[in-house]
């Protein structure tokens, strides 16, 4: 299982990934799991646009725009 995980605002270019093994995990798997996490991260290199928003990147930025239109609108507290 290799879950992603967010990260915090001030560290949003910094991806994590945690693999959780399962007993009996040997050399030969993890040397087949690194192999593929290599292989997909070439592709993702490849084929992703740092242009291109994903949806939660645009769900992120008009959460913070109405965030900021709200403080706006409120005034000072």
């Amino acid at each position: 299982m290799v879950p992603a995980y967010k990260m915090a605002p001030g560290a949003t270019d910094m991806h994590l990934l945690r693999v959780c093994l399962r007993v009996g995990f040997d050399l030969e798997m993890a040397d087949l799991l690194a192999h593929h996490v290599e292989l997909v991260l070439d592709k993702l290199d490849k084929h992703t646009s740092g242009s291109v928003q994903s949806p939660g990147q645009a769900y992120e930025q008009e959460q913070a725009k109405l965030a900021k239109e709200f403080k706006q609108r409120a005034g000072p507290c």
